[in-house]
């Protein structure tokens, strides 16, 4: 089990020759289900507070790649897509307002 998780951490990973899926969500609670004292009113607006997290599926070979993001600006995304694909890859992505524009700058 180790070795497996020894390997999903390594850095050196090739990039998906495609086509490849790409999609973005935004983890954690909502503010208003913590305890009074641990909510933060900065944080109750939506995707406040959360993290956001980018995947790719490599769909011939099934191999699958996540990252935390800082954001998830147009910007921030499409660096993520293109560090991990190749240039000729075809991707694929939801009906988000912001992936769509990542894909179509892809081509």
């Amino acid at each position: 089990m180790g070795h497996r998780i020894r390997e999903c951490w390594n850095k050196n990973l090739e990039e998906f020759a495609g086509p490849v899926e790409v999609d973005e969500a935004h983890l954690g609670g909502k503010e208003r289900n913590k305890h009074g004292w641990k909510r933060n009113s900065k944080n109750m607006g939506e995707g406040m507070g959360k993290a956001a997290v980018a995947g790719l599926l490599d769909r011939p070979t099934g191999q699958i790649q996540a990252a935390t993001l800082s954001d998830a600006r147009h910007a921030t995304l499409q660096k993520f897509v293109h560090d991990r694909t190749a240039s000729e890859a075809k991707v694929y992505s939801d009906t988000d307002a912001v992936l769509p524009a990542v894909v179509a700058r892809r081509r």
